[in-house]
This record gives structure tokens, sequence and C-alpha cells, in this order.
């Protein structure tokens, strides 16, 4: 091609002016016809649409047990290829611009998963590589390297880092950020989900995205102890919401010839939570103000005295969690997060009776 420009000039077939003009017009169709662009995928929309997720489980309201069944259900599933591109639905989802441009998803699918059992995106975000996990969950202290695990982990995690925990505390559903041939390495670069624990062969079973030969897939894979670099522990104590279970009313006597009718109200006792916030409100959809708040160290259960006679209420219960960088709960995203928001539980009535 150069050659074919060189002789054009050399025998004044086109004076230079015009050769430029032409080459000029030559690289605009090229940029214009770059199949990330706007314009081409409104015209070849079909062969940029990634292929949608298998179908979901019932879910059970145990988040963590939940993500592992969404992941599982996964299994198999493959990207579309598209000049080059890897075209998936979990990347789509974390980044929308990733529907033209595609990318690798493994982080994409853990966070994907985590979502779907429940998880606000303020507790666990669309991540979109094993740096977005490590800081995103760091700062609330739940990032954790391995005894025994890849000797650069330590340096990796740096301030993120929430301790060291022994391979026997890892647990179905965490998060693990890993390398296959990480001798040498520096940091991870692979993102999956722990699926079981091998205490003998210190190996632990995985769900991953984004592996195999290309169309790449949703397979399982295994792991040594040294193969991983940090371990991220998702909140699933704070989700989906906790139940409340019963509610009882009291005829008590004031010593003034007449009584009140105090809300005696109950919920399910949740593990590995700090405490519970009882919030209550005047309708379904009204505004819940934080009534008390009740350490996970004393009953589940709370008396409501402050209510008066004939009026109904409605209660939620949203367990809290104190973590390295304060207290986190359900309360600083559910004006976000809307009515029905899953880190509350479904409004009950309450009905006093004069």
């Amino acid at each position: 091609m150069k050659l074919f420009y060189q002789h054009l000039i050399n025998h004044t077939v086109l004076n230079k002016k015009f050769f430029f003009l032409i080459l000029l017009s030559l690289m605009a169709a090229f940029f214009l016809s770059d199949p990330t662009s706007l314009d081409t995928y409104a015209q070849n929309e079909e062969q940029f649409q990634a292929p949608p997720p298998k179908d979901l489980p019932d879910l059970t309201g145990d988040a963590r047990a939940d993500m592992l069944a969404i992941a599982r259900s996964q299994i198999g599933y493959r990207e579309k290829r598209s000049g080059g591109r890897q075209l998936s639905w979990f990347g789509s989802w974390a980044d929308k611009s990733q529907d033209i441009t595609g990318a690798p998803w493994c982080s994409e699918f853990a966070a994907w998963c985590v979502r779907k059992a429940g998880m606000p995106r303020e507790l666990y975000p669309a991540c979109i590589s094993v740096y977005d996990a490590r800081d995103a969950l760091g700062k609330y202290g739940r990032v954790y390297t391995l005894k025994g695990g890849n000797p650069s982990s330590g340096a990796w995690t740096g301030s993120a880092d929430s301790g060291e925990i022994s391979l026997s505390e890892l647990q179905p559903g965490d998060i693990l950020l890993v390398r296959k041939k990480a001798a040498k390495a520096a940091s991870p670069n692979h993102t999956v989900i722990a699926e079981s624990v091998d205490l003998d062969k210190k190996i632990v079973h995985t769900i991953d995205g984004n592996v195999g030969k290309a169309p790449r897939h949703v397979a399982r894979r295994k792991y040594h102890l040294h193969n991983i670099y940090a371990v991220v522990k998702p909140m699933y104590e704070l989700c989906p919401e906790t139940d409340i279970l019963a509610f009882r009313y009291d005829m008590i006597s004031t010593g003034e010839g007449r009584s009140v009718s105090p809300a005696y109200i109950i919920w399910k006792e949740r593990e590995g939570v700090s405490g519970y916030y009882l919030l209550r409100a005047g309708t379904a959809d009204g505004k819940y103000k934080k009534l008390a708040s009740c350490p996970a160290a004393g009953d589940c259960a709370y008396t409501d005295k402050s209510a008066e006679n004939g009026k109904t209420y409605y209660y939620k219960v949203i367990p809290y969690l104190d973590t390295g960088s304060g207290r986190v709960d359900g309360s600083a995203f559910s004006a976000a997060a809307g009515s029905g928001s899953r880190v509350e539980t479904l409004p009950i009535p309450w009905n006093f009776i004069k």
C-alpha cells in the first residue's frame, strides 16, 4: 500500500494536496466503521446482544445459601463473541458500556450473584475488577488474608486488610480474589465464588465466571491455598430482612381508672449481626421512624409503650452490624431503595383496641 501511494505521488497522477485528501477520507471511513461506535451498534444491534442468564432458582430468604444457588444455576452459561469482544449478561449488568465494548466478566458475575440474593448495591457494588471488590468491602472491614495464602497477599490488600483468617473459617459464598499461576505475581487477576473447602488438601472448590476457552463460560474450578490473595465476605447477615414473628398487646392498668395497650413485638434472631433497629410508621407506605435500638445480646423483642389506643401502627426490623468503619444498617439506603427494600421487613399492621 505504501509503494502504491508513493507511485501515485512520484508519477504526478495526483498532486500531494489531493493525495492527502484521499488519505484523510480513507482514515475517516475506517474510524466510522469501527464496530464499537454507537452508529455501528445501532445498525448491527443483534451482534452485540449478550445471551441472557439461565433461569434463577426460587429464593429461600437465606442470602448466603441463595447466592450459592444462583451461582450454581448459571453453570454452563456461555458468553457471546463478536469480533473478538466478550459479551456477557453480567458484564452488561455491571457496566452498560460493555454492551458494545465487551470485557472479561469474572468480578461482574460474582457481584451479580450476590446482588440477586438480595444484597443492596450500597453494600456490594457492581464490581468490575478485583480492586473494586477489595476497596468496596475493605471500608467495612470485610477483606481478609488467609493464613498460608499467597505470600504477596498482605502487601496487595494493604489498608483494606482486616486481618488474617484460617482456611477453616472460609465459608461457602465468600468471594475469593485469586490468580491461577501465582508463584511470583504481586496481585490477583480473577474473582471466584467459594463453594466448598477441602481442609486436608488445602484446596477451595469454586464457581467461576469467565473461564475456559472462547467462548468463556461459568464452570466449577479449584484453587490451592497459595493461589488465594484475599477473602471478601459480603454482609449476608444484613439481608434480605428480619422477619417479625408475632405481636401481642397487654391491657395494663395505669392506676388512674384507665388502661393502655402496649404492643409487644417479637422478631426472628439473625446470626452474626450486632443488633437491630425497630422502626414504626402510621401507614404502610409512610415514613418509618426509629423507635428503638436493641443489641443482639438481648431479647429479640420490644414493648412499645408509646403506642396510643385506637391507632394502627406498622413496624419494621432492620439488623445492623458494627464494623471497623462504624455501624452499617439498612436505614442508610432504605430511602434510595424505595418501598419494598429487601433490608426491611414487610410491614405488618398492629391494631390497638380501646
